[in-house]
């Protein structure tokens, strides 16, 4: 058969299987580097490593592929062949700048962010089978879970492509209501590094400035579970009961806030649970362990989302955006020009981001998704008009295709993200879409809603065993 790639081998009761890429599409570029989505997969059995099995192990042998084969079976897996699609383009940058040029394709697994190596347990077999060979390359190939789209833009004749990147972590993976908070090594659910690319250096983009021709400008945010010890018990209640153990939960939080200061340098860490009832406890304890936690690097503010913006007064966003732009500024975006003679190392950047916005709710979804792309539009007003392609009093709402393009673009981000955990698309698109929370999209919303009900008691067990098993 052929096969475009290898995610890697999985070890089971049979012995050893080889998981092949069989399917893939181009979805977009980063620059020069396609970029692709895996469209079909197969698991191959080793026939060397053939053991036989019976009874209640047979059973379980077909249970497992079963598992298996319903983790791959999700549309949200990418890859690229030239260019490390697990680090932002910040970090890949670090890493050209430390690595010979001849050694970058050869080994891209080598500088894989191991936070977003999502084949990484599958990997490990090749990894230890081909570590010194020159060849390791086409053997091992990091693929990300996520989101990825990428859009060409024109603005007054100038385009470039948008890329909306999103990078889900592997090492606290599962569903909703089985995967919360962090573990004992900092690590938490539903955690994931989104990217907003605005990509002079791809082969579509045009302009009559040269001083574009070859430019990047990438933003980095990130979304994550409230990082202490907490749990939502299913019980068929529609609101399953809360548990928080706040004092279990200092060196979790601790650990999971200086994993992140020592990637993005600066943290902001956005609260957006409500100040009352049932999620208090949780808005409770993270302000407590905030507060406890002497860093001068890390920030905390909370927002009670569904109090400020109830009886649909979005437009109270701007509360949290005014508050939040100082920030934004501060960190500011990174920003390469790019050398066509020199893919590899490219040149040295103009800009650096350096510091990160940490989102979250209590699912990191629906209102996380909502600020994560107010957010997004704030910065990328900045860069176009850094660079000249917007006036000084220009904003995306002046070109409505462009806007259009974007509510679209982060809503299905939304639903990719939310999908992944929940079961279902995102809450609160409708305002992601258009702008406006509408009826038909409360009504959705409640459909939504329902459906995870049932398949938060009912099927996603069966989701967190096969995750589980995927990832090791």
């Amino acid at each position: 058969m052929s096969a475009h790639g290898i995610m890697g081998v999985i070890n089971l009761l049979r012995g050893s299987y080889l998981v092949l890429i069989t399917g893939r599409e181009v979805v977009g570029t980063i620059g020069p580097s396609p970029v692709y989505k895996i469209t079909e997969t197969r698991v191959v059995k080793v026939a060397a490593d053939s053991r036989v099995v019976s009874g209640m192990d047979a059973f379980d042998e077909a249970t497992y592929l079963r598992l298996v084969h319903k983790a791959l079976s999700v549309k949200s897996f990418y890859f690229s062949y030239d260019m490390d699609l697990t680090s932002s383009l910040e970090r890949q940058q670090q890493k050209m700048q430390n690595t010979p040029a001849s050694m970058l394709s050869a080994s891209l697994y080598k500088n894989a962010n191991d936070e977003f190596f999502y084949n990484k347990f599958l990997s490990e077999p090749l990894i230890d089978a081909v570590a010194d060979s020159s060849n390791a390359g086409v053997f091992v190939l990091p693929v990300i879970n996520g989101f990825f789209e990428c859009q060409k833009v024109v603005i007054r004749g100038t385009s470039f492509n948008y890329v909306l990147v999103t990078r889900r972590g592997y090492k606290r993976q599962g569903t909703r209501y089985f995967s919360r908070g962090a573990d004992e090594d900092g690590n938490v659910s539903n955690y994931a590094e989104t990217e907003q690319i605005v990509d002079f250096a791809a082969p579509s983009s045009s302009s009559t400035d040269r001083e574009l021709e070859g430019l990047q400008m990438a933003y980095v945010q990130v979304r994550g579970s409230i990082p202490i010890v907490w749990a939502q018990i299913i019980n068929m209640n529609y609101v399953p009961t809360l548990k928080v153990d706040i004092d279990a939960s200092r060196e979790r939080f601790a650990k999971h806030m200086s994993k992140m200061i020592d990637m993005y340098s600066e943290v902001v860490a956005v609260n957006l649970v409500n100040k009352v009832k049932y999620e208090k406890p949780m808005g409770d304890g993270f302000a407590r362990l905030s507060q406890g936690f002497n860093n001068p690097c890390y920030h905390y503010t909370h927002f009670d989302f569904h109090k400020e913006c109830s009886k649909m007064r979005w437009d109270r966003l701007s509360i949290l955006m005014d508050e939040l732009a100082e920030y934004n500024a501060r960190f500011g975006y990174f920003k390469i020009k790019r050398d066509p003679k020199d893919r590899a190392h490219g040149g040295e950047p103009l800009h650096l981001q350096v510091g990160v916005i940490r989102t979250n709710c209590m699912d990191c979804l629906d209102r996380t998704n909502v600020v994560q792309s107010e957010l997004a539009r704030m910065l990328l007003t900045q860069q176009l008009r850094d660079v000249g392609v917007f006036s000084s009093t220009d904003v995306i709402g002046n070109f409505p295709a462009m806007q259009s393009m974007l509510n679209n673009l982060w809503a299905d981000n939304a639903d990719a993200v939310s999908c992944a955990y929940s079961g279902t698309g995102a809450l609160k698109t409708d305002f992601t879409r258009t702008g406006k929370r509408t009826k038909a999209g409360a009504l959705q919303d409640g459909r939504n809603s329902v459906e995870r009900y049932i398949r938060g008691n009912f099927f996603d067990g069966d989701r967190q065993d096969a995750t589980d098993l995927l990832l090791g």
